[in-house]
């Protein structure tokens, strides 16, 4: 049967969901899984061509539920080791309405976000954001094609998958129930989705300030305390590369001189004591004393590291205490010194430690006194 054929009888099968095994559910799961990725992967060729430098390990894959039969079936495409699972990375995806009415095929992100320890899932509006970074990304490098929808309706009735699959669809061919093109339309669609699948992961290669996506020195910690652990690391691809000492070092003075600036302006007089105290200044002004916390990166801010010191000294100095944090920093390495530039401040003042924003990396185990045994 032609994909064109598949993708219909999918639409036929749908108003016959239901959780339990059928011979219309069997055959919807056949299709999804084995015989429209068999028809996809003749095509094999073209379409490794179009995801580029990222088609060296691209896969087709298809699902309608391990167990009860889920709502909305689906069958991906995309670089296995960019989107390991599809509740995270970036993918192309043929989604089905719940109704039977419309076959989408859509570029689309999971709903949660591995960071190379476990998943966390990515909140709504966070969700948003990163589709509309995809979304203005891809404006930049292509002339989008006018068929093209940013929003898709799945009409799912009793599960919120479909909702789930709405939130993390950027961009969408809409293919309607008895108008679905013929296999040459719909090949010639899956080469131009997956090149704007190919400019998404180039994009996310090289830019930190993404939504949502784990800002590169909490990798870096994520990496060394896997390593201090005796843990081997797999660093999620797709998400930049580790930072040297000297990035560091010039994105935490910058931090610093920017937070500085900021207080100063509000006449506060401000010391760095850093290397000697849990936190970073020291910002006087009369009878008032504030202890602030700097953090620089060149994420959006969302997230930050803080040692155990830091934790414990700003809980107890409440509320006066301030947490800066300047974000989506610019780093020029042209040159022989990194050079950290730009950003955007992000204050809280005062600034309360939230226990349920904290994400424990690793443990200290004092390990109990207990009998020797000589190694062999």
């Amino acid at each position: 049967m032609s994909i064109q054929q598949l993708l219909q009888e999918v639409l036929d099968l749908q108003p016959f969901w239901t959780h339990i095994k059928t011979p219309e559910m069997d055959r919807r799961g056949v299709i999804v899984r084995r015989e429209l990725r068999s028809e996809i992967e003749k095509h094999l060729g073209e379409l490794t061509d179009a995801l580029g430098p990222f088609g060296a390990d691209m896969m087709v894959e298809g699902r309608d539920g391990t167990g009860p039969k889920t709502e909305i079936p689906w069958t991906r495409i995309c670089s296995e080791s960019r989107s390991p699972r599809a509740t995270a990375g970036w993918y192309i995806v043929y989604l089905f309405n719940a109704l039977g009415d419309a076959c989408y095929l859509t570029l689309g992100h999971g709903s949660t976000e591995w960071t190379g320890v476990d998943f966390h899932p990515r909140p709504p509006e966070v969700l948003g954001e990163l589709m509309n970074w995809a979304r203005q990304r891809l404006s930049a490098d292509f002339v989008l094609r006018q068929d093209l929808v940013a929003a898709i309706s799945l009409d799912a009735r009793r599960s919120d998958l479909g909702p789930a699959y709405e939130a993390g669809t950027a961009l969408a061919v809409r293919y309607p129930s008895g108008g679905i093109p013929v296999d040459q339309v719909l090949v010639d669609d899956l080469v131009y989705m997956l090149s704007l699948l190919s400019a998404v992961y180039r994009y996310a290669e090289t830019e930190d300030s993404i939504p949502g996506s784990t800002p590169p020195e909490v990798l870096d910690i994520l990496q060394e305390t896997a390593t201090a652990a005796g843990r081997s690391y797999q660093r999620p691809r797709g998400q930049g590369r580790r930072q040297s000492v000297a990035e560091r070092k010039a994105i935490e003075m910058h931090a610093v001189r920017l937070a500085t600036e900021y207080l100063t302006e509000r006449e506060f007089e401000v010391e760095y004591v850093g290397d000697t105290e849990s936190f970073d200044l020291k910002a006087t002004r009369g009878d008032e004393v504030v202890h602030v916390e700097v953090k620089g990166t060149t994420s959006l801010g969302q997230e930050v590291v803080l040692t155990a010191n830091e934790v414990a000294f700003h809980k107890t100095v409440y509320p006066a205490n301030a947490l800066i944090v300047l974000a989506e920093i610019a780093l020029d390495q042209t040159s022989e010194e990194p050079i950290a530039s730009g950003g955007k401040l992000i204050v809280h003042r005062p600034w309360r430690l939230l226990e349920e924003a904290l994400m424990p990396v690793s443990f200290r185990y004092q390990v109990p006194k207990g009998w020797v045994a000589d190694a062999d």
